[in-house]
């Protein structure tokens, strides 16, 4: 957190604590007036700072919180929520190292099955990655990130993940790896396999690459 972030969440916290202090006060002056009036700041405080915070600090939860409103609210609030994702993006970018005139010819593609248990139920979401690296240097695949949209229209729920095993592909070789999908994502992934295919909105997986020389790159695929 940068230092104007830490002084905003100081004096947020001292607010909220003169806040309490001051209903405190005003519930033994037993003045229902002045505890209804602290009662409805302090809601809107809290409100205040969810809007802040939540799509910064915790985006995942807020767009559950927004899967579970109407569809008319929940692209009301797209924006809202792109803003953080696109600002997350572009800090995570202005963080790397990434030159795109040095990024190595690398492909990737996906596809997404579901893994059934012995009863025919659904016992996990596994996704093949499969890579081509045509460039003259070893590169590394160490994390990705899901953008799936559940029906065409919605607001696009996004995933960032780290593989448990990286995976290394050596000059002009080729390779996969089976991941299994965590249970937010399979939810979401099952809900959008029960829509017509026409009206199923598209997945895209990103992946982040290092090459031989540290330096980071992404390469991205889309399915749907």
């Amino acid at each position: 957190m940068s230092e104007f972030q830490v002084l905003t969440l100081v004096a947020t916290l001292l607010g909220i604590t003169a806040t309490a202090l001051n209903l405190v006060a005003f519930v033994r002056e037993k003045d229902k007036s002045h505890t209804r009036a602290g009662i409805l700041f302090l809601f809107l405080l809290v409100m205040l700072l969810g809007v802040f915070f939540l799509p910064r600090y915790a985006p995942n939860a807020a767009r559950r919180l927004a899967s579970g409103m109407p569809a008319s609210v929940a692209r009301t609030l797209g924006p809202w929520l792109d803003s953080s994702s696109s600002q997350s993006a572009s800090l995570a970018t202005s963080n790397s190292p990434v030159a795109e005139s040095a990024v190595p010819a690398v492909l990737g593609s996906f596809t997404i099955e579901i893994d059934r248990n012995l009863l025919g139920g659904i016992g996990a979401l596994v996704s093949d990655f499969r890579f081509s690296n045509s460039s003259g240097q070893a590169v590394r695949v160490s994390a990705y990130h899901l953008k799936l949209t559940p029906q065409v229209g919605d607001t696009a729920r996004n995933y960032d993940r780290v593989l448990e095993e990286p995976m290394s592909l050596e000059p002009g070789a080729s390779g996969q790896t089976q991941v299994e999908l965590d249970a937010e994502i399979r939810d979401q992934w099952v809900a959008r396999e029960k829509l017509e295919p026409g009206v199923r909105g598209p997945i895209e997986i990103t992946w982040e690459f290092q090459d031989a020389e540290g330096r980071l790159f992404r390469v991205t695929s889309s399915n749907g």
